[in-house]
């Protein structure tokens, strides 16, 4: 009986996919093989398309995409961001679910993140929440006052949100300043 050494340079795998080889031992004198079946796994990945999102005061869900091969861990750092049920495994696309809960905060923007990680937490995305400071609104009948103070884009989702809700007149209060910049107006280029 003969032995011999064989020395295989296995080539790096930068797929998402792992991925499988047979090599096959033949001894033509005796007619005899052998096969040795190589398994290389793949690169871990957890892709996002983006890594900020922006939530009005009021919260709302935020749903996104994420294209990965492993188990994914998502860790939240603050208390207003909760994440909802969703899981599987193999390059997959699949939608992480959590619902941002209203901001009682009427002077600042709040910040948080949710940071996504395999177990081993050798590969991660962090994605950044960002959520407008509470407006300041007051409705007496069908008529509401808002405070400015936010971003234009706020306020017109605001306004839009109490126009579904039946309120028809609008009192808007703040630095008339800022009504007077065209792109902080959000009433600048901008008809119901």
């Amino acid at each position: 009986m003969l032995s011999y050494m064989h020395y295989l340079n296995i080539g790096k795998n930068d797929s998402y996919d792992s991925r499988l080889a047979d090599v096959i031992f033949i001894c033509k004198d005796y007619n005899l093989s052998d096969t040795v079946n190589i398994c290389q796994l793949q690169k871990d990945a957890i892709l996002i398309a983006d890594s900020m999102y922006e939530i009005p005061s009021e919260g709302g869900s935020l749903d996104f995409k994420v294209q990965t091969n492993v188990e994914v861990n998502a860790l939240v750092s603050n208390s207003w961001i909760v994440q909802r049920d969703s899981r599987s495994r193999g390059l997959v696309e699949r939608t992480l679910c959590f619902d941002i809960l209203p901001s009682e905060d009427t002077s600042n923007d709040c910040e948080g993140t949710i940071t996504l990680s395999n177990k081993e937490k050798t590969v991660s995305q962090t994605i950044v929440i960002k959520q407008s400071k509470k407006l300041s609104v007051t409705i007496e009948g069908d008529k509401a006052t808002i405070e400015l103070g936010s971003d234009a884009n706020v306020i017109r989702q605001v306004i839009l949100r109490l126009l579904s809700q039946g309120i028809k007149a609008f009192v808007v209060k703040g630095d008339s300043n800022t009504l007077q910049l065209g792109t902080d107006n959000p009433f600048y280029n901008w008809s119901l």
